[in-house]
């Protein structure tokens, strides 16, 4: 995705109005309380050092009455994080980066079902769940097209056997999509 400046530019250049906000760790948002229709969170509550229902709590509070939010992130569960365990490696960040004063990867992965429970415990209601494997589809064609791996090679070989293991088990994708609502009983709704 790139540089968080750059990314900023790119929408305010398409005169998208961004409220750039540095939740953590005051467990609060700005008190600018205006009503936005979308808010989008992608890849961001497995970086976080704590829950983050306080931020989606606070996020729903924003949020019109017919309002969207978009949750993103990885699958704690996944195919390639479940083979990486049998390899006897640890799913996640490695070791020695983990171990550093400044860490800045992810604290916890969390699994699609946990993804709605979150959003639900913020009062927000769950409309749609995406589960994509394109970063595994990527892989396994950049193995190929990026010529790090011949053809038939076993990593290419994984790969594709990955990908496809995730197009028959949707579960086990890499990425975690919810699209949600407020939902009307909530307070504030």
């Amino acid at each position: 995705m790139g540089p968080a400046d750059r990314a900023l530019r790119q929408l305010s250049a398409a005169d998208i109005e961004v409220h750039d906000v540095n939740f953590w760790p005051k467990g609060r948002l700005a008190t600018d309380r205006r009503e936005v229709g979308v808010v989008t969170l992608l890849d961001v509550v497995e970086c976080l050092p704590g829950h983050p229902l306080s931020l989606l709590r606070a996020c729903a509070d924003r949020m019109r009455s017919k309002g969207t939010l978009l949750l993103g992130g990885p699958n704690a569960v996944a195919l390639a994080r479940r083979a990486k365990i049998l390899r006897g490696v640890h799913p996640y960040s490695p070791y020695d980066d983990w171990m550093r004063d400044a860490y800045y990867g992810h604290f916890r992965e969390h699994t699609p079902s946990a993804y709605s429970d979150m959003l639900r415990l913020a009062g927000l209601r769950v409309l749609r769940t995406e589960l994509v494997e394109e970063p595994s589809a990527t892989r396994a064609r950049s193995s190929y097209h990026g010529r790090r791996h011949g053809r038939l090679s076993l990593v290419a070989t994984a790969l594709t056997v990955m990908w496809y293991g995730e197009l028959l088990l949707p579960g086990l994708r890499p990425s975690v999509y919810r699209v949600a609502t407020r939902d009307a009983a909530a307070p504030g709704a």
